[in-house]
């Protein structure tokens, strides 16, 4: 329950802030709504979370015994990240304000980003999905969701075309993780992709559409032979035998219904350009569908580890799911949807605490679980 009264609560202070005209009541509000779920961040032990224990905790406590900060980042890769780690640790001393600030920036810059998407959906339901769809795995791979959150703050300048500009915003979240280049050419190939030049080309879209089916049943069995055939690729066999694979779409059943929900995409891409106006620009909103059919077909051919690299397109297919409402006109198919995408990212959410260490949520207040 814990999760609930955070994400409700964080929630609320969203919605009185997309509901002000009021500068300093915006403000205020924002404030609030993102401190609430970054404060349950910074209070969480080592064991909530994997990577927390993992390297967070330990990088803190390497920051604080550095002899001096040259000394220190000079054997460290990402020095954004370890910067921020050793001025945090050099003045408030305790690791857990190290995760109290990985939670601040990546929270905020998520926040700001959905802010300027409040055109697609409400700021509140915007908000709402990220925090159960996605929160909580800032508590696990934590140096990336930094980077992602930084590059969610600059899609804007990707949708506008602003392509110099959305090059810094990469830049600077690869001084967090390594990766972050990786999301430049991702988010870059599904925009052209899914503009009108190609993703109004009928030819073009049966192509996709076979590639997609296909991809769902046949490419893990192409990608194992290719894998088990080059030595140099043997590393990566786990990523296709362990039984984590399964768990994700290796199955029959799983994979029709990854066929199902490509369906649905391709459908909700067919429409007009007018079915799209109170939302944004259609080539704006196909990019987000081409997105999460991208999504689709990774998670269903790779395993968990491989899935990172999808962190960044999988933070940016949440404009898509909170735009998912604005679809239709109808007000009881409005709320039939928007209650829909809650109720299934719900879902989603709950299998999750149950298998990566996040519930019952331990804080460091006299080692006391929350429920």
């Amino acid at each position: 329950m814990v999760y609930v009264y955070v994400f409700l609560s964080s929630t609320f202070f969203a919605y009185l802030a997309g509901r002000s005209k009021d500068r300093a009541v915006i403000i205020l509000c924002s404030a609030m709504s993102i401190l609430i779920p970054s404060i349950l961040g910074g209070i969480r032990t080592e064991h909530v979370g994997v990577d927390t224990g993992f390297y967070a905790i330990p990088n803190a406590l390497q920051a604080r015994e550095a002899a001096s900060y040259l000394n220190y980042i000079s054997n460290t890769r990402e020095q954004g990240y370890h910067t921020v780690l050793f001025l945090v640790m050099r003045i408030f001393y305790h690791p857990n304000w190290a995760l109290f600030a990985h939670e601040i920036i990546t929270n905020t810059c998520v926040y700001i980003g959905t802010y300027k998407h409040k055109h697609l959906a409400p700021l509140h339901y915007i908000w709402l999905v990220y925090l159960i769809s996605t929160y909580i795995g800032t508590f696990m791979f934590i140096r990336q969701y930094i980077a992602a959150a930084i590059i969610f703050l600059g899609i804007d300048k990707l949708e506008k075309q602003q392509y110099g500009k959305f090059s810094l915003y990469v830049i600077t979240a690869t001084l967090f993780h390594s990766s972050a280049p990786i999301a430049f050419f991702l988010l870059m190939g599904i925009f052209i992709l899914s503009s009108e030049k190609y993703a109004g080309n009928k030819y073009f879209r049966n192509v996709m559409i076979s590639i997609s089916i296909l991809a769902a049943f046949a490419a893990r069995p192409i990608i194992s032979n290719i894998v088990f055939a080059l030595p140099l690729l043997g590393k990566y066999e786990g990523y296709l035998t362990s039984a984590t694979f399964n768990e994700m779409g290796g199955s029959i059943r799983a994979s029709i219904m990854y066929i199902v929900k490509l369906a649905m995409c391709f459908l909700y891409s067919r429409g007009s350009a007018k079915t799209f106006a109170k939302i944004g620009d259609a080539d704006i909103v196909q990019f987000y569908k081409a997105n999460l059919i991208f999504l689709l077909i990774y998670e269903n051919i790779v395993r968990f580890y491989s899935v990172r690299i999808i962190i960044y397109s999988r933070l940016v297919n949440i404009l898509l799911l909170a735009a998912l409402p604005g679809f239709v006109k109808e007000k009881h198919l409005k709320f039939i949807i928007s209650v829909g995408v809650i109720v299934s990212i719900l879902i989603n959410f709950y299998m999750h605490t149950r298998s990566d260490e996040l519930y019952p949520f331990r804080t460091i207040i006299d080692n006391m679980y929350l429920y």
